[in-house]
This record gives structure tokens, C-alpha cells and sequence, in this order.
């Protein structure tokens, strides 16, 4: 599992890099990534899933609309089948939690 407190992970503007980066870094990583989660993603609703993938993952988001700052996304790899999500967004939090049924696991930021 990779943890990114990203602080804008945004796909347009200054911290478009921050994304680049990301997946550079789990495309060339010799140990497979299965989850993702990044912290502080700052990302809005007009900001489409397309805009923030990673190829080979699934991404789960709860924005934070209301202020600047806030929310959380997680990606999982794609092999992993989701039986369920639940997503929570409040003013001061947000929050995701993804059911794995295969692995018998929750995955949650």
C-alpha cells in the first residue's frame, strides 16, 4: 500500500506534476501496488475520473466541495473486484472505504 498526503493532487495547474509522478512511480516499481491511498487530493467535482487515472486502477473519491483543501481518493488495482464502497464527506472530513471480497479485505482513507 502507497500513502500520499498530497496536497493537490490536481490534474491541472502547479501540482499537475504530483500526478505524473505518482504514476511513474507505480509503473516502475518492482514490488507490485495494490492500493494507493492519497490524503489532501483538493479535487472538486468538475474534475472528471479520466482526468485523475491511473492506468491498471480503479479510483474511489470523496471530494470536499465545500472549502478549499480536503478530500481523499483511493486507487486500486484493477484485478481487485469491489463488491461495495461507501464514500463520506462532511466539512471537515472525508472518507472512503472499499470492500474487497476475494482477499477478504477493507481498504480505507
Amino acid at each position: 500500500m502507497v500513502l500520499l498526503n498530497a496536497r493537490s493532487l490536481s490534474p491541472s495547474g502547479d501540482n499537475c506534476h504530483k500526478l505524473g509522478v505518482l504514476k511513474d512511480f507505480v509503473q516502475t516499481t518492482d514490488t507490485p501496488v495494490v492500493s494507493i491511498a492519497v490524503t489532501e487530493t483538493w479535487f472538486k467535482g468538475y474534475v472528471t475520473d479520466a482526468q485523475v487515472n491511473i492506468p491498471g486502477y480503479d479510483v474511489y473519491r470523496s471530494d470536499r466541495e465545500s472549502r478549499v483543501g480536503g478530500g481523499c481518493a483511493l486507487y486500486l488495482h484493477s484485478s481487485l473486484a469491489v463488491s461495495d464502497h461507501v464514500c463520506f464527506s462532511s466539512v471537515c472530513n472525508n472518507m472512503i472505504a472499499v470492500f474487497v471480497d476475494q482477499i477478504k479485505t477493507v481498504f480505507a482513507v
